[in-house]
């Protein structure tokens, strides 16, 4: 089998960039025959086996309105020119125009939809009408959990006529993290990241004030916070 996977919108770090890298050393291990194609954004760098081919397109400015010129001009070149049997989006936003293969979509989470204050209104508007249209054209949907599939079946019932999966997103990379010999004179901590606001610090200092007041909190270590929220959060810490 060809598969055409849609990447460029994935950047080299955070979760779709461990779910892409996961996936396809997962594939690998599988040990199948099929020809693994990925679609880049330029300068972009991801671990990926040596079996992939990679096929790499400039984006351009601006960056969020131009991507989607790109995803689509990429994806219907690279699927004609090798023949795909299907093309995967590693998120719902892919190619909006006929790429000669059925396409299957990979839906993260409806936040946009559910958290909208976490975007801007630009944004959550160019998210909404590229999501619409990847459901509408998808022949089928994974998402990564069954909490997402929930949501996305609630808010978009007509989807309930196609294939909607869910495979949930897995852990196993942590598996591969290097190891050290554990020093006895460090405590265990616990280590949240606050980078996005999906993130919900203000939901992890809730839960440790909880944790605290049983006696259960081990000391917790916030990580990526930008610095215009160090301040708030520290605050919040300190009451």
């Amino acid at each position: 089998m060809r598969v055409v996977i849609d990447a460029i919108p994935v950047v080299p770090f955070g979760g779709y960039a461990v779910t892409l890298e996961g996936l396809l050393r997962g594939w690998e291990r599988l040990g199948t025959d099929d020809e693994i194609h990925l679609l880049l954004a330029e300068g972009v760098e991801h671990d990926l086996p040596e079996s992939v081919t990679v096929h790499r397109f400039a984006v351009g400015r601006p960056e969020v309105i131009r991507r989607v010129y790109v995803q689509s001009r990429a994806a219907r070149k690279i699927c004609r020119q090798v023949e795909a049997d299907v093309l995967l989006g590693a998120i719902p936003s892919t190619a909006v125009v006929p790429v000669g293969c059925p396409k299957v979509i990979t839906v993260h989470d409806l936040r946009h939809e559910l958290m909208p204050e976490q975007f801007s209104r630009g944004r959550r508007l160019l998210r909404m009408l590229s999501y619409e249209i990847g459901y509408r054209q998808a022949a089928g949907l994974i998402c990564i959990s069954e909490r997402t599939r929930r949501d996305l079946l609630r808010s978009h019932p007509r989807l309930e006529a196609k294939p909607v999966c869910t495979v949930p997103w897995a852990a196993d990379h942590v598996d591969q993290w290097p190891r050290r010999d554990p020093d006895p004179d460090e405590k265990p901590y616990a280590l949240a990241f606050g980078h996005f606001p999906n993130k919900a610090v203000d939901r992890v200092i809730e839960a440790w004030a909880i944790l605290r007041a049983r006696g259960e909190a081990r000391p917790l270590v916030l990580v990526g916070l930008p610095e215009s929220e160090r301040e708030r959060s520290s605050e919040r810490l300190r009451a």
